[in-house]
C-alpha cells in the first residue's frame, strides 16, 4: 500500500468476480456498475442546480471558476476560499 499499489490479491479477486458476474457463473443480486458508451453519458448540465446569491448572503466557502479560449487552446482556473482564505 505504501507503493500505492493494490495488494495482487484484491486484484485478482476482483478480476475473478467481474469474469464470473460478465459470464454469468455467480448468482448474485449485486449490481455492478458498467461501463456507459459515450452517446448515453448524461450531459452535466442537467444534473447541477445552480443557485445564485445575492450580495447580502455569506458562506462559509466560496469558489470562483473561469474558463477561457484562446488561439484554439482552452484553459481553466479555479480558486476556493473557506473562511475569506485562499486554500486552492
Amino acid at each position: 500500500m505504501i507503493a500505492g499499489v493494490p495488494p495482487i490479491g484484491l486484484g485478482m479477486d476482483g478480476k475473478v468476480q467481474y469474469y464470473k458476474r460478465k459470464h454469468g457463473l455467480e448468482n448474485s443480486d449485486i449490481i455492478c456498475d458498467m461501463p456507459l458508451p459515450v452517446h448515453k453519458w448524461p450531459h452535466p448540465a442537467r444534473h447541477v442546480t445552480i443557485m445564485e446569491t445575492n450580495e447580502a448572503s455569506t458562506y462559509p466557502i466560496e469558489i470562483y471558476s473561469d474558463g477561457s479560449k484562446a488561439a484554439g487552446r482552452v484553459g481553466a482556473g479555479v480558486a476556493i476560499y473557506q473562511n475569506k482564505q485562499l486554500i486552492m
